[in-house]
């Protein structure tokens, strides 16, 4: 039951006057529409400050989710901005690992370019050594060759001479007869001096022969040992042009690497 239904159905109540005095004025009772008049515009006012209360969460709430779908939005961008980067970071990291391996692939090249080229300065060394060795035996049997061909001539001359005395003798002994033992027996040592002669320069045209077949034998040793120093020569010229660009791609890896 409302109040004012309830105060409608007790009356109003009664205060006790002095005597004597006149009565006063009844008052007059509030009429139940006033009463519910009022209590209506409270309730309205309380239903409009829950709605205004309402609406400022509401609003709140709109705000909260436009600053989340914004956040979610930027956090969306981060991840593929990791994932860029992830995927940047694991081609990277494939670059290094090719990288590395060229690196050692170039360093085993230019360690075996260093190899080669060690081992053509040693042959190098071998052959100078043996085309030395050859010059100086060349020029001996040139030089003996040359002696020799003088000491043929110089028995050549002698038995020619021989000759020409033992014919003189002959000559002699035929137009005198054999007046003396001793013309017989010059003539047997001319014509064994003369033998002895002969038989010294065919020992010594068969050496100059030999020492020249040596003298032909070291040219073509000398010719073979400059046509192995031409060709170690092409192959240094190689290694080190070799050697040259695999110093140079170390060091372009090397600055890749490091970059």
């Amino acid at each position: 039951m409302s109040l004012s239904s309830q105060q409608g159905a007790l009356g109003a109540p009664v205060t006790p006057q002095p005597s004597g005095s006149p009565p006063p004025a009844a008052p007059v009772p509030a009429t139940p529409s006033k009463m519910e008049s009022v209590v209506s515009k409270q309730e309205e006012e309380s239903l409009r400050a829950q709605v205004k209360d309402l609406e400022e969460k509401l609003e709140t709430l709109k705000m909260k989710r436009t600053e989340d779908k914004a956040k979610l939005k930027e956090l969306e961008k981060y991840k593929i901005q990791l994932e860029q980067l992830q995927e940047w970071r694991t081609k990277m990291q494939e670059q290094q690992a090719e990288l590395q391996k060229q690196l050692k692939e170039a360093k085993k090249e230019a360690r075996e370019a260093q190899e080669a080229k060690d081992r053509y300065m040693e042959e190098m060394a071998d052959t100078a050594d043996a085309i030395e060795m050859a010059t100086l035996d060349k020029e001996m049997a040139e030089e003996r060759a040359e002696s020799l061909q003088v000491e043929v001539d110089s028995l050549k001359e002698k038995v020619e001479e021989l000759s020409m005395d033992l014919e003189i003798l002959r000559h002699e002994i035929s137009e005198k007869g054999s007046d003396g033992a001793a013309s017989s027996y010059q003539v047997k040592q001319l014509e064994e001096q003369n033998s002895r002669l002969k038989e010294a320069l065919v020992r010594m045209r068969d050496l100059s022969s030999s020492e020249k077949q040596e003298h032909v034998k070291l040219q073509k040793q000398m010719e073979k040992k400059n046509t192995e120093l031409e060709t170690q020569r092409t192959q240094k010229e190689k290694l080190q042009e070799d050697l040259k660009q695999a110093e140079a791609t170390i060091d372009e890896l090397k600055e890749q690497v490091d970059a």
